[in-house]
């Protein structure tokens, strides 16, 4: 990736992280509405047939036919739409105002919001266990939140790391993958973390997913890291380089799939050794933010080139099957 390239997206993060407090006008209970601002995607996350979408604009909703996708509707929330969550028929969303807003998708084609939560922390990554959501606030700290009460019963910010970006939990343990650089494991005990080990990633650190034994970074523009867990230890055995910006992770049987900004989507195998050998990479037409996988398709949000969906049955190719960008108002 070139410099400008690198600089033009990390200006285009830090202007998602620090999004100005947008101001809108909420259109309820997902009624059918045109929607007139930019559609830029981050997030992705399917349910019951519908594809849910964050973007400046708020909360998009699309229908989901095999392959196919079309929009059907949305919520428009008071800032930028950052990530989203799933949970026993309920969806959180955070938005770049600081709130979290809790929807009842038990009608997945129209969703209802039922709370409306001012955290004051932007989360970018929503992960929930049980009655426990643990947020990744990378301007503020991470954060536990008590899903029965909407309350916050935990927030850490120890002075070892300050700027958490994404989180993965498993087995009891919580993998942080943050802005300087590093990777923690905490164990979870009730509503505590303890910090068991950390280790430096090869650049600032988006994203994490654990499997396994193993523990795998997108490291932006270093690549993805591949960590082995043993115990407290953490041993970094591969730094995979690969183009573009190395931002979110998921992983489908044997193959990690990674999103790489302007580069589009990149496939790699997972050796037995843990290890990861590049199969494939497809250049989508805008800039590859979020990915959610789902009836054997991924869905990937292209940010500034809408949705892109890719036929998972055609791996090793990375087969794209629809691209979905609404029209924008004037």
């Amino acid at each position: 990736m070139s410099g400008r390239k690198t600089l033009r997206w990390v200006a285009i993060l830090l202007l998602v992280l620090l999004a100005a407090y947008v101001s809108g006008k909420n259109s309820g209970d997902m009624p059918e509405v045109e929607l007139e601002k930019s559609h830029y995607y981050y997030d992705v996350l399917v349910h019951g047939g519908y594809l849910y979408a964050t973007s400046p604009w708020g909360l998009e909703v699309f229908s989901i036919d095999g392959g196919k996708i079309s929009l059907t509707g949305g919520y428009e929330t008071k800032g930028e739409a950052q990530t989203l969550a799933l949970s026993k028929e309920r969806l959180y969303l955070s938005d770049a105002t600081g709130r979290l807003y809790v929807f009842d998708v038990s009608t997945p084609a129209r969703p209802r919001l039922i709370a409306e939560l001012e955290l004051d922390k932007i989360a970018q990554r929503i992960v929930i266990s049980g009655d426990r959501a643990y947020l990744a606030c990378v301007s503020s700290g991470l954060v536990i939140l008590d899903l029965q009460n909407l309350e916050e019963v935990g927030f850490y910010k120890p002075k070892n790391y300050s700027y958490p970006k994404g989180i993965c939990l498993q087995d009891g343990k919580l993998y942080i993958a943050d802005f300087t650089m590093r990777l923690y494991v905490a164990d979870v005990v009730d509503d505590s973390l303890i910090f068991l080990a950390s280790h430096p990633t090869s650049s600032v650190a988006h994203d994490v997913l654990a499997w396994e034994s193993f523990v795998y970074v997108a490291s932006s523009d270093g690549g993805v890291d591949v960590f082995k867990v043993s115990g407290k230890e953490l041993e970094l055995v591969q730094n995979h380089p690969l183009p573009g910006f190395a931002l979110r992770l998921a992983r489908y049987g044997n193959y990690l799939l990674v999103t790489l900004a302007d580069e589009g989507v990149a496939l790699l195998e997972i050796q037995k050794d843990g290890r990861l050998e590049l199969v494939a990479q497809y250049d989508t037409p805008g800039n590859a933010y979020g990915i959610a996988l789902a009836n054997g398709y991924a869905y990937v949000a292209d940010y500034d080139g809408g949705i892109v969906v890719f036929d998972l049955s055609q791996l090793p190719e990375l087969v794209p099957v629809d691209f979905a960008r609404p029209e924008v108002s004037p």
